[in-house]
């Protein structure tokens, strides 16, 4: 957005503070004339004009120390009218939380304790630590899985693909839903398909439909708790999703047992937050790449990595669809930070083990 559009924006948005602060004295005046049932609504709603007030406010403030501010638009359906109409959303988010967090959380905390599968990135708490303002001596502890990763789970990473494109192609796309229909067919079905991005998403179910003998269920056809009974009760089906699917989904037993990441989940590096953020990193004199895409992508990785094994008995393949893994240098630390199951990078391995 160009200096003068901004401006447009602040003007627009001033406009909007009046009128709301005008309509919160009529509604404080209506509130004095009528009965207490209704004064009791007329309040709420003085309220809620108070409080929009307020988050215009902060929106308008451009050049708040710490925060980015950024533009969405998009088409939505009106109920009333069914017509398209267009639909703009302000946002302005913190750059970085770790100075709010120790202000108004730890400063006022005697104790608390942090617990996840996925704090750690490369073995440490650094990250974590750093993200979340925790400078003070802390007792650190790293506690092993009860599950036997290497004979319950193989890690297959195709050698033979190409590195996903910043810009894919549709040759590209055709050759990552070849490989997920490979997997699945061997799995019969009983795969959690995780995109990094919704296009990446769509390109794969389009292929899928007609490659496939199993029922696909894609997150948006339906709510995320009907979708993952329908993908339960299937026995059979691929359930296509993106970031609700990578964490908090516990699906145990036979009815899952192949997980396909379609890339290594690096934060979009244009969207105003991971640009901000990088930034400040970098002006900081870090390195944004190792100090924060690195990690953030190796967490998300172990997060939808831990989908599969749920169980002692659950058994299965995480597959990703990534060959950086093997050409970049930071792919051996990636694959560190993962369960230590069975690695395979040929198809014939990957039969073995299924077969074993």
């Amino acid at each position: 957005m160009s200096g003068d559009e901004w401006q447009g924006v602040v003007a627009t948005a001033q406009e909007l503070i009046g009128a709301l602060t005008a309509a919160q004295g009529v509604l404080e005046q209506a509130a004095k004339e009528v009965d207490e049932q209704k004064q009791t609504r007329l309040e709420g709603l003085r309220q809620a004009a108070m409080r929009l007030a307020g988050t215009v406010s902060l929106e308008c403030q451009a050049n708040a120390e710490g925060t980015v501010h950024w533009c969405e638009t998009s088409a939505s359906r009106s109920r009333r009218s069914h017509s398209q109409q267009d639909r703009v959303v302000l946002h302005r988010t913190p750059i970085d939380v770790a100075d709010l967090l120790r202000e108004r959380l730890w400063a006022n905390t005697e104790r608390a304790i942090l617990t996840s599968a996925t704090l750690t990135a490369s073995g440490s708490f650094s990250y974590l630590r750093s993200r979340l303002g925790l400078d003070e001596e802390l007792d650190e502890h790293v506690i092993g899985s009860p599950f036997d990763y290497r004979s319950q789970a193989l890690l297959y990473v195709p050698g033979h693909l190409p590195a996903p494109e910043r810009e894919p192609t549709r040759e590209y796309y055709d050759r990552v839903a070849e490989e997920i229909a490979r997997i699945v067919k061997l799995s019969r079905g009983r795969a959690f398909l995780l995109f990094t991005s919704r296009r990446a998403l769509d390109e794969a179910h389009v292929r899928l439909i007609s490659a496939l003998p199993f029922p696909l269920f894609r997150q948006g056809d339906m709510p995320p708790a009907k979708l993952l009974k329908a993908f339960r009760e299937s026995e059979c089906g691929c359930l296509l999703g993106n970031q609700t699917f990578w964490e908090g989904v516990d699906v145990q037993g036979e009815a899952l047992s192949v997980v396909v990441i379609d890339r290594i989940p690096f934060a979009v590096p244009d969207s105003p937050i991971t640009k901000a953020r990088t930034d400040a990193i970098e002006a900081a004199g870090g390195n944004s790449f190792f100090d924060y895409s690195l990690p953030q992508a190796q967490i998300r990785l172990k997060q939808g990595f831990g989908r599969l094994i749920r169980t002692r008995t659950d058994r299965g393949i995480v597959c990703i669809l990534d060959s950086r893994i093997h050409t970049k240098r930071y792919g051996e630390e990636i694959v560190r930070n993962l369960p230590a199951a069975s690695r395979a990078s040929i198809w014939s391995r990957v039969e073995r083990f299924w077969n074993g």
